[in-house]
């Protein structure tokens, strides 16, 4: 589990890195939507908070994380996902089959990070970008 939140924390700072590169001289903060099935707490991913932290990624300061949970009431994704899309957040964060489905439904612009899905070759998502299982 911390090899894929670390291999994340690396992608995702690359991605902020790009759209910040293409902003204007005033400073904008990186816009992370994190959609979950259970819980985004970011306790629930330490290394990947952890990771983005040393590369200077700081929550509240440099990004912003708009974090949508369904606490394991999957039928509520699909407008979680929705209200993620609206906040117009430079990547999203879906952990779990369920919350990639939703995400890849609500948007095909925004890429998406996929965290524990086991064959990511299916989703067929152009931008996706993904952890692997295991170790």
């Amino acid at each position: 589990m911390r090899r894929r939140e670390f291999i994340a924390a690396g992608w995702l700072a690359l991605l902020a890195m790009g759209s910040m590169a293409e902003a204007q001289p005033v400073q904008k903060r990186a816009r992370i939507g994190m959609l979950c099935s259970v819980s985004c707490a970011a306790r629930n991913f330490p290394v990947l908070f952890d990771e983005l932290r040393k590369l200077g990624w700081v929550e509240g300061s440099t990004i912003v994380v708009d974090r949508k949970a369904a606490e394991m009431r999957n039928e509520r994704l699909p407008q979680l996902a929705a209200e993620l899309v609206q906040s117009k957040p430079d990547l999203i964060i879906a952990s779990a089959p369920q919350s990639v489905r939703a995400a890849k439904n609500a948007t095909s612009e925004i890429p998406i990070v996929m965290l524990y899905v086991a064959d990511p070759g299916a989703w067929a998502l152009p931008k996706a970008l993904h952890v692997p299982v295991g170790t």
